[in-house]
């Protein structure tokens, strides 16, 4: 099956010493689980214990449930949102915050298409016109 996103098929990512799974619960008794998006409280019961965790945590939005299964698995949860280097900066969530705003003039682009129902307009006529009003 080719990931459309990523555009690997899993043969390519098992001919790479991947394992493939569907199961949510294999995936994350892993010993170490890299995800971008804070743990669920579903995906938190998946995990086995005694693990190496990196994610965005966020948390103080974190719900007290899934802190507490976190906590008593003894799972060694790294934060990528506290992540910082040398000089006080946040990689990780720099970059995140650089990828998210190159993509939402990308989005914005596509939406202004005359394809999906937009003006046909381009950012920088708008921005022009805009411009003009000020």
């Amino acid at each position: 099956m080719l990931d459309s996103g990523a555009n690997y098929s899993d043969k390519d990512y098992s001919e790479n010493g991947a394992i493939i799974s569907d199961s949510p619960a294999r995936v994350f008794s892993a010993d170490a689980v890299i995800k971008v998006a804070p743990f669920t409280e579903k995906e938190s019961e998946f995990l086995k214990g005694n693990q190496v965790i990196l994610s965005y945590l966020n948390v103080l939005k974190l719900s007290e449930e899934t802190l507490g299964k976190l906590i008593r698995k003894k799972v060694t949860a790294i934060a990528f949102e506290k992540i910082q280097d040398t000089n006080g900066e946040f990689p990780v969530v720099e970059s995140m915050s650089e990828i998210a705003g190159i993509t939402s003039l990308l989005i914005a682009s596509e939406y202004l298409s005359n394809m999906h129902g937009g003006k046909g307009s381009c950012l920088a006529e708008l921005r022009g016109s805009l411009l003009q009003k000020l």
